[in-house]
């Protein structure tokens, strides 16, 4: 699944893809084409084919930054990669991170709370998505609403 994050102060977006298979990114390639180049695709399809053991990466080309997460609930994992993603973000910007590191502080404790809202959605529609699926919680019976069988 792909979420998406405007980062407006550095004026630039990340595109997360969180526990997506190699079917998936291939979708998510063919609608970014133009933001995403053939050599980032193939680049991010070998890590997931090639290495079940990556719990994460960090690109930083086409879609400005993408990070793909193996699963959601490997915090060290997505720690991890939020630092590369703050990092490569302050150097493409020329800054460098530094003793007065205040602008990697700021940008990393921003995008982690972001990632925590990220993740609570992520978590719930997931959750939807299985009630729905397992017919529980649902008030369609038969293909019609509870208000068209009235």
């Amino acid at each position: 699944m792909t979420w998406s994050l405007e980062i407006p102060i550095y004026n630039c977006s990340v595109a997360f893809l969180i526990e997506s298979n190699a079917e998936e990114i291939k979708e998510f390639y063919a609608k970014n084409k133009k933001k995403l180049s053939k050599e980032g695709y193939e680049c991010i399809i070998k890590d997931i084919e090639d290495y079940e053991e990556t719990g994460g990466a960090t690109y930083s080309e086409g879609v400005d930054y993408l990070v793909y997460i193996r699963n959601i609930n490997e915090e060290d994992h997505m720690d991890h990669e939020l630092y590369h993603l703050t990092n490569v973000i302050l150097m493409d910007r020329g800054i460098a991170h530094t003793r007065e590191d205040e602008p990697f502080a700021y940008l990393n404790g921003w995008l982690h709370k972001q990632w925590r809202q990220i993740k609570k959605d992520y978590l719930k529609e997931m959750k939807d998505a299985k009630a729905r699926k397992s017919g529980s919680g649902s008030t369609e019976q038969c293909g019609k609403s509870e208000e068209a069988q009235r």
